[in-house]
């Protein structure tokens, strides 16, 4: 399994903290300005301090995972012939008396 958590808040806090794009902290004339799509050296310096922060905080303290098995890439492809593979698997499980059919999907917070 691959744990795409890590992957996923850092892309979502890059595009919140984005200086400009919804907030700009310094702003040019008011201490905060909301989507002025401008940005300055010390509004990057303070974004780049809060992505850190935020980063630090749900990766090592809440420890945010989501784990995606090989199973949904194939999928995703499109591979049929590993699809069927999946369906015999599962079909096996089940008929051998199996405690659960394996999940998809999982996301731990």
């Amino acid at each position: 399994m691959s744990d795409w958590g890590p992957v996923f808040m850092a892309v979502v806090l890059f595009i919140l903290l984005t200086p400009g794009l919804l907030f700009q902290l310094p702003g040019r004339h008011r201490c905060v300005e909301f989507g002025n799509f401008q940005t300055s050296g010390a509004s990057i310096m303070v974004h780049t301090l809060l992505y850190f922060a935020l980063i630090c905080v749900f990766l090592l303290a809440v420890k945010v995972h989501l784990y995606l098995e090989i199973k949904v890439l194939g999928m995703i492809y499109g591979r049929s012939d590993f699809l069927k593979l999946y369906k015999d698997g599962l079909t096996k499980v089940r008929s051998q008396g199996g405690a659960q059919s394996p999940v998809l999907t999982s996301l731990t917070l």
